[in-house]
This record gives structure tokens, sequence and C-alpha cells, in this order.
């Protein structure tokens, strides 16, 4: 699901990259990246309360409750996704007022953030109601596919692409996937709970998703400020550059990912059982793998990375190949890294994980604003770079003072070349 996902993403990128050009594609990403970090700040981390307390719920036969969770939750996000929206044109209205340069697609924003916040919890209260395929197919998925789908039908009509209509297709796409979510959602609500007598909503969800949504939050400005910087302070070809360049490096980023999900559940079993070496093996060679499969893949990029980006998306994107470099070498630093934060994450260390984020992700920005100045997509993708490096030595040091292992790639070596090394 994830590659066919992966590749209907793909498929788009390439037909507004070719259609909008550099400049075009560049306000699409800016636009996209707004919404997408302003709905997550309207999730306010009730997502994955939302599955977990579906899932208690389920499990103990608790309708009323379970009746409350679906429908309390999303109301409690629709209210804070429209409130953020307004508050976003609100915004735009006085900076425009006041004289500043403002996009006319950046009013797309305020549509597509309640969308992407609502589609979101779907996806989660499906998983606690044990619909995994479901769930994970709505944004992975269906929403990519119909998107390629509609820009083909599109381009096929009219022959052209403007920013702003290929915003109206993504909210488009969103209103369609969000209309099968709920109706996914609604068949798999038990019979019991629409007979069922909602129980009364006692519980503090803003002090419990706090922190979930801080690390929500955290993940999603890292994954989208560049595009931001880029979009505030460098021309707009810079963002197309930067844009198409975070298209590529996906390939190398969804197997890092697969292997993520993969080894977590196995990561909580050994550290429950107290079994520490069967851990340590596990995290050197996992951290082995993912490190000689994204060397590999730098290798590729750095080779043939510039013929690639010209014959796919056209001559106008050749300076992506630089970004596109630096972004696979700061995977190629996590890689090293390991699986120290999915460890810290299924066993208790949510802190730790959330101070690396806390640090790592304002370093990234200060840096990509100099060096996106002077460099422009360059510069900013070298920003990624330390960023890469400041979080793994955060999880890293975390992962040995609280269990006493090593989860970077180090851990495969022997003894004496580590204590060389070290």
């Amino acid at each position: 699901m994830r590659l066919t996902g992966m590749l209907a993403s793909f498929a788009v990128g390439v037909q507004l990259a070719r259609f909008l050009g550099p400049e075009g594609f560049g306000t699409y990403g800016v636009v996209v990246a707004v919404a997408l970090i302003v709905g997550v700040a309207a999730q306010a981390g009730l997502p994955a309360i939302a599955t977990r307390e579906i899932a208690v719920a389920l499990d103990r036969k608790d309708w009323g409750r379970l009746r409350m969770v679906l429908h309390h939750l999303p109301r409690r996000v629709l209210g804070a996704a429209l409130l953020l929206a307004a508050a976003l044109g609100l915004g735009a209205v006085l900076w425009s007022a006041g004289g500043g340069a403002l996009d006319p697609e950046l009013w797309w924003a305020p549509v597509l953030i309640p969308l992407f916040a609502l589609t979101a919890l779907v996806g989660a209260q499906l998983r606690g109601l044990d619909r995994p395929v479901a769930s994970q197919g709505l944004e992975t998925l269906l929403r990519p596919a119909l998107m390629c789908l509609l820009c083909l039908g599109w381009l096929l009509w009219s022959g052209t692409f403007l920013p702003a209509e290929a915003l109206a297709l993504n909210a488009a796409s969103s209103v369609v996937t969000l209309a099968a979510g709920c109706w996914w959602l609604r068949r798999a609500v038990p019979d019991e709970v629409r007979s069922a007598r909602a129980a009364p909503s006692r519980v503090p969800w803003s002090r419990q998703g706090l922190p979930l949504a801080t690390v929500d939050l955290l993940k999603q400005v890292e994954a989208n400020y560049g595009l931001l910087v880029l979009g505030v302070l460098a021309a707009g070809a810079e963002a197309g550059l930067m844009r198409v360049a975070m298209s590529i490096v996906i390939f190398v980023a969804t197997p890092l990912s697969v292997l993520h999900t993969v080894l977590a559940p196995r990561f909580a079993q050994l550290h429950a059982a107290g079994n520490r070496a069967e851990l340590q093996r596990l995290l050197g060679w996992s951290a082995a793998a993912m490190t000689a499969f994204t060397a590999v893949a730098t290798l590729v990029v750095a080779l043939a990375g510039q013929p690639v980006l010209t014959f796919v998306f056209g001559t106008g994107y050749a300076g992506a190949s630089l970004p596109l470099l630096l972004l696979t070498a700061a995977f190629l630093i996590n890689a090293s890294g390991g699986c120290g934060w999915v460890l810290l994450a299924m066993s208790g260390g949510e802190r730790a994980l959330s101070r690396s984020y806390a640090v790592a992700v304002p370093v990234a920005i200060a840096l990509a604003v100099v060096l996106g100045q002077r460099w422009g997509a360059s510069g900013v993708a070298a920003a990624a770079i330390v960023s890469a490096l400041v979080q793994n030595f955060i999880v890293w040091r975390a992962v040995k003072r609280q269990f006493g292992l090593d989860s970077s790639v180090l851990a495969v070596l022997p003894r004496r070349s580590v204590a060389q090394a070290g």
C-alpha cells in the first residue's frame, strides 16, 4: 500500500512540476506545507488519544464511552481547525492591508486545514476500531491516487495548470478522501454503539494530548520548514527545486520508515522481557542494514541525480540535484544513527525523544534561514544535515544513558574498533 501510494504521489509531483514550473510548484508546496503544519496543530494530539481510547472501549465493550469518543473528538478537532483557519485568514488580510505581498494561492490553506486535520482523526479512529488497512489507505493511498487521476483529467481537458487549480484539485481529492473515511468509519462502528447513550466527557483531553501534539507538530515542522523558509526568503523557484528534491528523497525514506514500523513491536517485546543482548544485536544490525541501503542510494544520487531529475521533471529542475544529494546525506546520517528513537518511543523514553526534536528543529530552522538566504534550496538542505547530526546524537546519548545500549551502526563493529572509534 505504501509503495503504491508513494508511486501515486510521485506521479502527482511529476505532473505538477512539469506543468507548473519551478516557481508555481514552489508556491503550491508552500501552501500545502502551511496547511499541513496548522492542521497538525489543530489535531492537538487527539488522533493518538482517539486510537487508544477507542481500542480500550472496544475491548471492554464500553459502548457509551466509545460513542462519546467517536462524536466528541471530531467536534474538538473541527472547532480548532476552523479557528486556526480563520486566524490564518485574518492574518493574511491584515498583512495585505499593511501593504505586504501575499500570494493569492495562500487562501487555499484555510480550506485545506480542516480537511487534513479531520482526515487524520478519522484514520486514527479506524485504527482504534481495528481497521488498519482502511486507516492507512486514506492518506497513504486514496488521496494521492485521487489527486493523480484528477490532475490527469484536468490536463487532458485544459492542457494547462496554475497553482490555484492544483490546490483546488487537492481540496477536491481531500473532500472525497474524508467522505470515504467517514463511510468506512460508519461501517466499522459496532451496532451496539448506535443505540448506546454517550458517556459524559470528563477526560482532560488537552492535557493528555499536549505532549503528543508537541512531538507531532515538531515532526511536521521538520518535514516542511525548508519549503516555508524558501517561500518567505528566497525566489519561488528555489521552493520548487526543494519540493522536487523532497519528492525524490522519499524513495530513500520509505524503506527506512517501513523497517521502523516492523521493528517497533519487537523492540517493545525485547525491552519488556529484559533481553538486552538480543535488543543490542537487533539495534546494531538494523542500523547496519539501513546504513548500507542509504549509502548505496547516496552513491546513486551523486552519480545519476541530475540526469534523472532533468529527464523526469524537466531541464528547469537540474538545480535540484545538489539539494537532493544533501537531503540523501541527511538520511544517511539518520540511518547510521539507527533505530534508537524507535526504542525510546516503545519503552517510555518519550521525554528524550521530544527533547531531540525540540533541540534539532529550531537549530535546523535557524540554519535554514541563514543558509537559505545565501544558497537557496542547497543551503536549506545543508541545514538538514546539521539537524540530523544534532538529533541523532541526542537520541544516541539517551539510549546509552537509559538502557546502556548503542543504537548506532558502530554497535556491529568489534569491541576494539568501537573503542578506537570512541
